[in-house]
């Protein structure tokens, strides 16, 4: 039932390093940068032990980080 994906995305404008430590720095999420062609962005790895609560917190972060540019 509780089943989990990695999802890798492009942040708009944003530089994906920068959000990455953002992220970790004020919400405790750490995600993984990927450069090259195949799959360049931003790398979220969920897994069964992350809580709705941890995957909420991260999805806020990203909102607040896309909103405020």
């Amino acid at each position: 039932a509780r089943r989990a994906a990695v999802v890798s995305f492009l942040p708009g404008s944003l530089d994906a390093g920068k959000l990455a430590a953002m992220l970790y720095e004020r919400d405790k999420v750490a995600i993984t940068t990927r450069g090259g062609r195949d799959r360049p962005g931003i790398r979220v790895s969920p897994h069964f032990y992350n809580s709705p609560a941890e995957v909420d917190r991260l999805l806020a972060g990203l909102s607040r980080a896309l909103k405020s540019g």
